[in-house]
């Protein structure tokens, strides 16, 4: 049961990890259509 607990546990972490940078992917690509905006 421990190891169950403890790939879970894991699993969680990574699903929130790849959540995390989603949504870093999500901020960084307005960021950059607004810069070429800016640059014309």
């Amino acid at each position: 049961m421990e190891d169950k607990d403890f790939v879970q546990t894991r699993m969680n972490e990574i699903e929130e990890l790849i959540h995390n940078v989603e949504i870093i992917k999500e901020e960084k690509t307005p960021a950059k259509k607004a810069d070429k905006v800016v640059d014309y």
